[in-house]
């Protein structure tokens, strides 16, 4: 006999709140010991800084000089995208403090993790309880 479900059982959003450890291997693949905690992009914190890049960039559209240099747009695209993607990070492995601006800097000299970062957190499968990314 099977066990009935509750609407509790298909909840992810408390687990996208807590994170999960997303494991880092080194640009040539090896394995490490370090790691990312990150929460997926139900989670409140992520949905407020989307709301808040949103308006950011609806008063950058609103500059004429803006809209029309395709460098300056691509740059502002680019950093909005990076802040957005780091506000995902809840914690890490690195002795240096988690800060916004150190995941940022982070994620800029490290593009193959933002890309995986994004991709995980994403998936919603991995936030139901007892589910890791590793």
């Amino acid at each position: 006999m099977t066990k009935k479900l509750s609407p509790d059982d298909f909840g992810i959003l408390d687990k996208a709140e807590e994170g999960i450890k997303l494991p880092l291997t080194l640009p040539d693949g090896t394995e490490t010991e370090e790691y990312l905690v990150i929460r997926g992009t139900d989670s409140r914190v992520f949905k407020q800084k989307q709301a808040r890049l949103q308006k950011r960039k609806l008063d950058f559209l609103r500059e004429k000089s803006n809209r029309e240099d395709p460098d300056k747009l691509l740059d502002f695209e680019t950093e909005t995208e990076r802040e957005l993607i780091a506000s995902l990070v809840a914690g890490w492995s690195f002795e240096k403090d988690c800060t916004e601006s150190a995941v940022i800097e982070f994620l800029r000299k490290a593009p193959q993790i933002q890309e995986s970062l994004d991709l995980t957190a994403a998936d919603r499968s991995l936030f139901f309880a007892g589910t890791s990314a590793s």
